[in-house]
């Protein structure tokens, strides 16, 4: 059993737009915070989005 909530999600954009989930439901998880994580975004959001990933550099973009 889990905690389970709902949300809405925001990522702002500096000159356009920002990306935005109204609502969708989580559920609470225990994460590695001390390895800087605070929240896990889902497939279920990430297939809005283009996402690309250059492991080498370790640096993600994600466009909307």
């Amino acid at each position: 059993m889990c905690n389970q909530y709902d949300i809405g999600l925001l990522i702002p954009a500096p000159n356009g737009l920002p990306f935005s989930v109204p609502t969708t439901a989580v559920t609470e998880h225990e994460l590695f915070n001390a390895q800087g994580f605070h929240a896990l975004i889902g497939r279920d959001v990430i297939s809005r989005c283009v996402l690309i990933y250059n492991g080498q550099l370790n640096l993600f973009t994600l466009a909307y």
